[in-house]
């Protein structure tokens, strides 16, 4: 087990040796040890909480949102075929531009505040679940719907009794690879046009040289995106128990 850890080990110790020794200049890459006691002092004294308060709710009310009109596109577009020819060519079109490109666009349309941050978290994780939800409506199994329709379910009950349950798997896989998409959006939109949040917070610090203060915002996000994944993984496990191990 511990052998997994075993290269990170060794870069950590060869960064802490190489910044004492000034071999890399520790003024503008610090050293493990000194980016642990600055966690240590942000996080004891509570000035981080603020930061991370701000850019959570800017991810869970994007993600929320995304999730919702995801899933809601998604089994629209994998369930009646002329949904999915009309609305297809549009999502494609859209998936194809860069969000981050269009992100000072957003900011003179809605300004400056939260609400950048959480319009960037919803374009950048919205279209990957609405994708992933058609795909897996498209597999489930014709046997079981037939069945289904032979005992008189109407639509809204094949996709309650059916097709959730069968594409359970698509949407936490989405889920899972839509952590990073969610942060980045949250970062990138703090950047942009917000005075609070993780993003803003490191965006600061690198302007006056903080170099600890970004590790720490940055480290912080890693801590974020490792429990959201945990618990994410941990979800599917409890309610998709009826899968084949």
């Amino acid at each position: 087990m511990m052998a997994r850890y075993l290269p990170l080990l060794v870069v950590l110790v060869a960064w802490e040796v190489a910044a004492r020794c000034r071999v890399i200049d520790a003024a503008f890459v610090s050293s493990p040890s000194e980016v642990l006691r600055s966690m240590a002092l942000w996080y004891g004294s509570g000035r981080i909480l603020p930061q991370l308060a701000a850019t959570l709710g800017e991810i869970a009310v994007g993600a929320s949102l995304s999730f919702l009109v995801g899933v809601a596109l998604g089994l629209l577009i994998g369930w009646y075929r002329p949904v999915s020819d009309t609305a297809s060519p549009v999502l494609f079109f859209l998936d194809a531009v860069p969000v981050v490109a269009i992100a000072p666009m957003a900011v003179l349309v809605i300004g400056i505040g939260p609400w950048i941050a959480v319009l960037l978290v919803f374009l950048l994780t919205v279209l990957p679940i609405t994708f992933s939800v058609a795909a897996g409506v498209r597999t489930v199994p014709a046997a079981l719907l037939r069945m289904g329709i032979h005992f008189g379910a109407s639509d809204r009950q094949l996709f309650r009794t059916i097709v959730l349950p069968a594409i359970a798997p698509y949407i936490f896989g989405a889920l899972r690879g839509n952590i990073g998409r969610a942060l980045a959006g949250a970062l990138v939109g703090e950047w942009l046009g917000s005075h609070r949040g993780l993003g803003s917070m490191m965006f600061d610090a690198a302007g006056v040289f903080e170099v600890r203060s970004v590790y720490v915002g940055a480290l912080s996000v890693v801590i974020i995106s490792l429990l959201a994944s945990a618990a994410i993984t941990a979800a599917e496990h409890r309610l998709c128990r009826w899968r084949p191990a």
